[in-house]
């Protein structure tokens, strides 16, 4: 949290997060959420959560792809709450059974969500029987009667539980990660050293923010060197994949990250007339990880994108796991596969 709040005093403003979406006709539409104003989002956020006197108790955050996580995620670890993201459920009885045997398990007794979803959880809490037991925070409602000046930062410790991080569940019921603040310092530090990133490193990404990659190599990390992320969400990105590299081009990304099937996606979807306007030379570091790396994959994408500037040496190969915050090991930088 004080590596943060350092960023925050050296850049403010200067550094952001930029969520990009696209409107009829394929234009771009930005969200800018700057480092100052995330923090003063955060604090704000962090005094209400102070309020109900949730320290050290878990908080589970669901939220859509977009810039309100954020302040959400950060508002926990400056009040000490414990997050624990998840993913925004569909109104079915097997993903909300998944939420449920996270709150289960984690003894939530608040859920953090956007105003367009607070009425949707707060329906469904009362139709499973929760309502009362948890509760649901609106964290984009009007904050106006809340002074971020008031908040002073809890002591923290390097085991201090940052937050959680659950397993998708497929094979079993969802198992918590604890990830505390020394593991991500650990790992911020590691990523970075893998990475060489700096204050002037520009993510591009797509992952979203409640898996490991997403969100400790993708959201974290920026707020780790002081650097800005563009990102979209999945669904945008699966439907037009080329998007992930007009982005790249726009705002000359320098890293990116993703599973071996978003590569794949690219190489089916991405016809030569798309490839018109398109450059990657930007790029320093193509991460692939999260699922087994197929070398077809990285040889393909090589000859398919050389014309636009992507080069053999971006590659860099990865693997992880939450249970160790997120890297493991990765192919060293400028080394390629």
């Amino acid at each position: 949290m004080s590596l943060v709040r350092e960023n925050v005093r050296e850049h403010g403003d200067g550094r952001s997060f930029t969520f990009v979406s696209e409107e009829p006709g394929r234009t771009y539409r930005e969200n800018v959420l700057g480092f100052a104003e995330l923090d003063r989002r955060a604090r704000a956020l962090a005094c209400r959560l102070e309020a109900r006197g949730l320290r050290d108790r878990a908080v589970l955050l669901l939220y859509p792809e977009g810039l309100a996580f954020l302040p959400a995620f950060l508002g926990c670890l400056y009040a000490r709450v414990v997050a624990v993201p998840a993913p925004l459920p569909d109104l079915d009885a097997e993903r909300f059974g998944r939420t449920r045997r996270i709150i289960e398990d984690a003894d939530v007794t608040l859920i953090l969500t956007d105003t367009a979803h607070r009425d949707k959880i707060d329906g469904w809490l009362a139709q499973s029987g929760l309502k009362g037991r948890v509760h649901c925070l609106d964290t984009e409602a009007d904050q106006k009667d809340v002074d971020p000046g008031e908040w002073s930062p809890p002591e923290f410790g390097p085991d201090t539980l940052a937050f959680l991080q659950y397993t998708s569940g497929s094979t079993s019921d969802p198992k918590g990660v604890m990830v505390t603040h020394g593991n991500l310092l650990c790992n911020g530090e590691e990523i970075k050293r893998r990475i060489e990133g700096t204050s002037d490193t520009v993510g591009v990404g797509w992952v979203p923010h409640y898996h490991d990659m997403g969100l400790v190599g993708q959201f974290l990390q920026p707020l780790y060197l002081g650097c800005r992320y563009v990102f979209t969400s999945p669904i945008t990105f699966i439907k037009r994949p080329v998007l992930w590299l007009e982005l790249i081009t726009r705002y000359r990304g320098t890293i990116t990250v993703a599973p071996n099937f978003g590569y794949d996606l690219v190489l089916r979807r991405v016809n030569d007339r798309q490839m018109d306007g398109l450059d990657l030379s930007s790029l320093r570091v193509a991460k692939n990880g999260a699922e087994p790396v197929r070398a077809a994959t990285l040889e393909r994408m090589t000859e398919r994108f050389a014309p636009v500037g992507f080069r053999p040496e971006m590659w860099m190969p990865c693997y992880g796991m939450a249970e160790t915050t997120l890297l493991i090991s990765a192919a060293p930088s400028a080394a390629g596969p």
